[in-house]
C-alpha cells in the first residue's frame, strides 16, 4: 500500500480506491504520473505532476520538486510565460478537511504584490471536477483560469501532503499545513 493511499484511507477511508480511478469531467483524479506530452514539457522527468490543463491555448501544470518544493508554470503558443519554484514553507498548502461533497485542495504562494491559488475539486455527488488557478492582489481576485472540459489534465495532490507530513508538517488552526510539532 502506497503512503497516497494511507493519507486517502486515513481522510475518507474506502473512498480513496474510487477517487484514484475517477475520471469526470476532463480532469482526471489518478495516482500514475503518466501525463500528456504537453504537461511533461512542463514538469521535468524528476518531477511529480500534481496538476496539469489546458486552459485555452494556454497549459497550467503544478508540480512537486525535490521532497516538498513546487514548481508552478503557465504557458502559451510562445513558450513559458511565468515559472516559479518555492520551497516549503514558502506556499500555502491546504488539503481537503476530509469532510462534504466535494474533495478540493489548493495550493497558494506569492510573487511580488501577486498570490497565485491553484485549486482543484471534485464532487462527490453531481460528479463533476473543477480545477485551475485564481491571480490575487491582496484578497481582490483579479483573474480566474478555469481548465478546459475535456483537455486531459490530472490532478492528484496527495504527493504533496504526504511530502510534507513526512518533513513534519501538520495542518494548523486554519486547514493550512504548517511546520510541526504536530499533535500525533
Amino acid at each position: 500500500m502506497t503512503a497516497v493511499s494511507r493519507r486517502a484511507r486515513r481522510a475518507f477511508g474506502g473512498f480513496a480506491a474510487i477517487l484514484m480511478s475517477l475520471t469526470a469531467g476532463g480532469i482526471s483524479a489518478t495516482a500514475s504520473t503518466a501525463v500528456s506530452t504537453a504537461a511533461s514539457a512542463q514538469c521535468a522527468h524528476n518531477e511529480e505532476v500534481l496538476l496539469t490543463c489546458s486552459v485555452g491555448q494556454k497549459q497550467l501544470s503544478l508540480c512537486r520538486a525535490g521532497a516538498a518544493d513546487i514548481l508552478y508554470s503557465f504557458s502559451g503558443p510562445q513558450g513559458i510565460e511565468l515559472r516559479l519554484y518555492r520551497a516549503a514553507g514558502d506556499y500555502e498548502y491546504r488539503p481537503w478537511p476530509g469532510i462534504g461533497r466535494t474533495i478540493w485542495e489548493s495550493v497558494r504562494f506569492s510573487n511580488g504584490p501577486f498570490s497565485y491559488e491553484v485549486f482543484a475539486s471534485y464532487d462527490k455527488i453531481d460528479q463533476t471536477s473543477a480545477a485551475g488557478v485564481s491571480v490575487l492582489r491582496a484578497e481582490t481576485e483579479l483573474a480566474r483560469f478555469t481548465c478546459d472540459d475535456g483537455s486531459g489534465g490530472a490532478f492528484f495532490f496527495d504527493p504533496l501532503y504526504d511530502a510534507l507530513d513526512a518533513a513534519g508538517y501538520c495542518k494548523g488552526e486554519e486547514g493550512v499545513m504548517e511546520p510541526g510539532p504536530c499533535a500525533r
